[in-house]
């Protein structure tokens, strides 16, 4: 894939201490959807300028169910940029975790029940989206849809419905059908006639077999917005990639180029349906807190932290990375 970020701006400049930070929302004003986690990125030092924000919807896989999955708090790095954020946290300096958890405002929704239609719930994210909205400020113009598996099913009719909220979308392992449960379920193909400005990178692996995410059905609805004579879209197969590896292996850095490079006409009120949205240099996070979190994060970042109470406002979980670091400036085309 080209690489379509500037040289300039992708020369990433490291700070010498590096505190990343990810909060766990838990909103009762969400009622029965879902509870998410937002990471900040961690080198974002200009209040005057809002960065770009990641959705990330993932598989059915990484849903957390309470007594019965690993801790909330791990299953938003089982894959996507949840996952190169986690790998940030942990040490790693590879040019994809720097881009993840530096350049981008991470919103991750946590998949939490068994739903009859195994699909997520386009209004319960779009919730998230609006709560997140009123807490973080990020760059409307510059918010990006990226997604897996039952993610990626449900990315099309969310952008369908909200056809000019994004600047762009990743798709990974999905597309969206009639019945996701038939053995050889049809291709859902209403509405996209609505998608033919939005970029989509498209990303299927060649040895995946799962229901709707086959190479061949991604290639169906390339061939099929090519034919209502859309450019826009792209398609991505992966060697060797099985439906699993698929919740990782398009996250490498082009993956982020490519959304780097996309800026879209939305505002906060395409976001916000009500209330306020946040603005730049307002720091909902309470250091005391964050401080105090600190202090659990080795334990965290191993998954050894428990979920916290339902009833909680917000559980706030940072890791510090010691010691300086031996570059002033990393360029990372």
């Amino acid at each position: 894939m080209v690489k379509l970020f500037s040289a300039a701006a992708g020369c990433l400049a490291l700070a010498s201490a590096v505190v990343a930070q990810t909060e766990y929302i838990f909103e009762e004003e969400l009622g029965a959807t879902y509870r998410y986690a937002v990471h900040q990125p961690s080198n974002w030092t200009d209040e005057t300028i809002a960065p770009p924000a990641i959705l990330f919807l993932g598989g059915t896989g990484s849903r957390y169910i309470e007594g019965q999955t690993q801790a909330f708090e791990r299953v938003v790095s089982f894959g996507g940029p949840g996952w190169r954020i986690d790998r940030y946290n942990n040490g790693s300096r590879e040019e994809a975790d720097v881009l993840a958890a530096e350049q981008f405002l991470a919103i991750i929704p946590v998949y939490e029940e068994e739903r009859p239609d195994h699909e997520w719930d386009i209004p319960g994210v779009q919730a998230v989206l609006e709560n997140a909205r009123s807490k973080f400020a990020w760059d409307d113009s510059r918010l990006y849809l990226s997604t897996y598996s039952m993610g990626a099913r449900t990315a099309w009719p969310m952008l369908i419905a909200n056809s000019t909220m994004f600047a762009a979308a990743t798709i990974a392992a999905g597309v969206p059908v009639l019945d996701v449960n038939s053995r050889t379920p049809d291709i859902n193909f209403t509405g996209m006639d609505l998608l033919g400005q939005i970029p989509i990178m498209q990303y299927a692996g060649e040895m995946d077999y799962e229901n709707a995410s086959q190479t061949w059905e991604h290639q169906a609805v390339q061939e099929h917005m090519e034919g209502l004579g859309f450019t826009n879209v792209q398609l991505e197969i992966i060697p060797g990639a099985e439906h699993g590896d698929m919740q990782q292996a398009p996250f490498e850095a082009e993956l982020f180029y490519f959304l780097l490079n996309q800026t879209g006409t939305a505002t906060a009120a395409d976001v916000m349906a009500s209330g306020e949205p946040a603005s730049i240099g307002s720091t909902p996070t309470d250091s005391a807190a964050l401080a105090a979190a600190s202090d659990n994060a080795a334990d965290s970042a191993n998954g050894a932290v428990e979920d916290d109470d339902s009833s909680a406002t917000t559980l706030l979980f940072s890791s510090t990375l010691a010691g300086l670091m031996a570059v002033a400036g990393l360029c990372v085309l």
